[in-house]
């Protein structure tokens, strides 16, 4: 079953794949499959590939919309109990 995960993705996200599921005991029908993304960061760089990380993240800087915030649970909370 391809997937294809589009760019942007964090750890986390979740899709859901119509269809794919596991099959219904009553109708036969598949259900969705619901597929959570975890990205695996490496333990381990190469001199030259810290030096390639580092160039990228100086492009970045002050480019917030490149490192999205996540929200915790209670400020989720607080937001969504806010009149």
């Amino acid at each position: 079953m391809p997937l294809s995960i589009p760019a942007g993705t964090q750890t986390g996200d979740t899709f859901i794949v119509r269809g794919k599921g596991m099959p219904s005991l009553r109708r036969g029908e598949r259900g969705d499959q619901h597929v959570k993304v975890f990205v695996e960061v490496p333990k381990r760089l190469s001199a030259e590939q810290r030096e390639a990380l580092k160039k990228f993240a100086d492009l970045l800087k002050g480019n917030s919309s490149a490192h999205p915030v996540r929200e915790s649970f209670v400020e989720k909370a607080k937001k969504f109990f806010q009149l």
